[in-house]
């Protein structure tokens, strides 16, 4: 039985996730008894997880504004390939963008002000603070400034201010803002229970800040090079933020499906928290539902190559042409070579060309970013008798 070897690569690409082979002279006849068999494929790994047509690229997080009422903000993932880490950093460049966050600044120190003298405290007056640098701390005017060193423990402000002796302030001496940062939410991956954790810090009174989250931490109010705080601080230190989740199920393709939590908000609406309660920890839930289902890091469990020269009358689609599952991680060349003799039976007729599709494991188009493809096809045609 002859053989005869096809190539297709990316000059043969019709869309997306279909490659199409012209055959020479117009046609070719294809007789009973024929057999098609992928010799090779090369793809890249470009099947994205995220995106406006999958319906999973938009989530709300909700944190107190000013009159302790929570308030909803949109995070907005471009078209992509996530994983909880890459979720978790929108999250954060979204919150950093509003102001929700807390900071520790530049230079840290202690002293007391008196209208527009400043004297630092003897046991930190080695900072040395820059002349025209923002200084910010509880009690003091937002924009306070530097405006001349007087002595070496002592400096004019340009704003009158009334700070009690021991007052925690930090200055932006003249940087933008620096780490560490804590943000009101945060995601995480968790192996031990193959889930993904949600942390949500109790948002404290500006008085309570310190105590909180530790020495020299201030919230971002639009001084320092931070950005105010949208919606207002609350006034109440007693409520977490929290991430709602859409109606999910085993077969949505939600931000609920790549995190692996049903619908509702994590952790719960909240108020009135024990003052004592620093943080909530929810994990997710998928695993508990009816039916159960687990995080979706991707659509794509497995790649399933479908021609229309294959006559596969067992299968449902009948053009089955092989199956193989993905080797690589993102970004690199899934690369499959059959171990065995995987020839499948050509449909007998003529044809004036062959049609490679790319498919996963549920038979959906591939959403293939990148279509530098090999793929080699051996076709087998019987002796005539």
């Amino acid at each position: 039985m002859p053989s005869y070897n096809l190539v297709l690569n990316s000059s043969n690409k019709i869309n997306k996730n279909t490659f199409q082979y012209n055959f020479i002279n117009g046609n070719l006849k294809v007789p009973e008894d024929a057999e098609i068999a992928l010799s090779q494929v090369t793809v890249p790994y470009s099947f994205i997880n995220v995106s406006s047509q999958l319906g999973n690229n938009t989530f709300q997080y909700f944190v107190p504004n000013s009159s302790n009422v929570q308030t909803g903000y949109t995070v907005t993932l471009s078209d992509g390939f996530y994983q909880v880490s890459d979720i978790n950093t929108a999250l954060q460049k979204t919150m950093l963008a509003n102001g929700h966050y807390w900071y520790a600044g530049g230079s840290v120190f202690t002293g007391s002000i008196s209208t527009t003298t400043l004297t630092m405290n003897p046991t930190t007056q080695l900072v040395q603070l820059v002349i025209g640098s923002t200084i910010s701390g509880n009690g003091i005017t937002a924009g306070t400034t530097v405006l001349s060193q007087l002595t070496s423990t002592t400096y004019s402000l340009s704003v009158s201010n009334t700070a009690a002796a021991g007052t925690v302030m930090l200055s932006s001496q003249g940087n933008k803002l620096a780490l560490p940062i804590i943000y009101p939410i945060n995601l995480s991956l968790n192996p031990s229970l193959y889930t993904t954790t949600i942390t949500s810090n109790v948002i404290p009174v500006g008085s309570d800040i310190q105590n909180h989250f530790g020495y020299g931490y201030a919230r971002s109010a639009g001084y320092d090079f931070t950005t105010a705080w949208t919606g207002g601080y609350p006034t109440v230190g007693t409520i977490c933020g929290y991430i709602q989740i859409p109606t999910t199920t085993s077969s949505t393709t939600t931000i609920g499906n790549l995190l692996g939590f049903t619908a509702g908000s994590y952790p719960a609406v909240n108020t009135g928290l024990g003052a004592t309660v620093l943080q909530q920890v929810e994990n997710g839930n998928s695993l508990t539902a009816s039916p159960p289902f687990s995080i979706l890091a991707t659509q794509v469990n497995g790649i399933v190559l479908l021609c229309n020269l294959v006559e596969n009358n067992i299968a449902m689609p009948s053009t089955i042409l092989d199956s193989f599952p993905i080797n690589a991680t993102y970004g690199s060349n899934i690369i499959y070579l059959p171990i065995s003799d995987n020839a499948m039976k050509m449909r007998a007729g003529t044809y004036s060309n062959m049609t490679i599709q790319f498919v996963d494991q549920s038979f959906n188009p591939l959403n293939m970013l990148d279509q530098n493809v090999l793929i080699s096809l051996i076709i087998r045609i019987p002796n005539k008798k």
